[in-house]
């Protein structure tokens, strides 16, 4: 749980802010796919089988990241765990409520 708080909040937020508000989108896309990485098919949610305090951290970013810059897929941006991913967690009704349709304020 920790090694994916860390990573959220030493270079996801980072990063993804400078994607946002300064079209640094190369690096986003690089750091993505260092994460795709670190998520394995075996697990469903990023710590087991059930969702942590990790993926309710993470899901607010990755999603926004996801919609502000076109789907995470393994043919666009070899991201194919983070959309496995996030999709499992947009099927869990726990996390569809935390969806927020407006961005504005995030950041």
């Amino acid at each position: 749980i920790k090694k994916w708080r860390d990573l959220l909040s030493r270079e996801i937020i980072p990063v993804g802010k400078a994607a946002v508000l300064r079209g640094k989108t190369k690096e986003l896309y690089s750091l993505l796919s260092k994460v795709d990485k670190d998520m394995t098919d075996s697990n469903k949610f990023l710590c087991g089988d059930a969702p942590t305090i990790a993926d309710c951290a993470l899901f607010p970013f990755m999603w926004r990241i996801d919609q502000e810059f076109g789907p995470l897929t393994e043919e666009d941006h070899k991201c194919g765990n983070i959309r496995a991913w996030l999709d499992t967690c947009g099927e869990t009704a726990a996390f569809r409520k935390t969806i927020q349709s407006s961005w504005w304020w995030w950041w």
